[in-house]
């Protein structure tokens, strides 16, 4: 059986800065179709600075790659959200419950195509 090899350019309309990783390297996130992805603390913050009408140079280039989580194929876990505790210190368990629940809101608000993983209470 023959292979073949192509070799590609692309060129996007706004530079790529969110990556998906994979086994053995990454991904540009517009060409992930179907996935899970963890947020972190930093895509919560580009969600919380379009709630404050943000005068962010970058707003404009944040949207464009939302739009690309924002979607029915997409399944989106705040966990890291929860993770990431304030002063660089492991959260306390209530601390964890509260910041799920609140990237769990401003997700939903901001991208209500994607689906999220929620837990009950007492799964954490």
């Amino acid at each position: 059986m023959s292979s073949l090899q192509a070799k590609i350019s692309l060129t996007f309309d706004q530079p790529i800065s969110f990556y998906v990783l994979v086994m053995g390297g990454w991904y540009p996130l517009a060409l992930v179709p179907n996935c899970v992805l963890a947020l972190d603390k930093s895509t919560l913050n580009i969600l919380h600075h379009l709630d404050s009408q943000s005068k962010r140079q970058d707003l404009e280039k944040n949207k464009w790659r939302l739009k690309y989580i924002d979607n029915e194929s997409v399944i989106l876990n705040p966990v890291l959200c929860a993770l990431e505790g304030d002063n660089r210190a492991a959260p306390t368990k209530e601390e964890f419950t509260t910041k799920f629940h609140e990237a769990i809101e401003r997700i939903r608000k901001h991208l209500p195509k994607a689906k999220i993983i929620e837990y009950s209470d007492a799964s954490f």
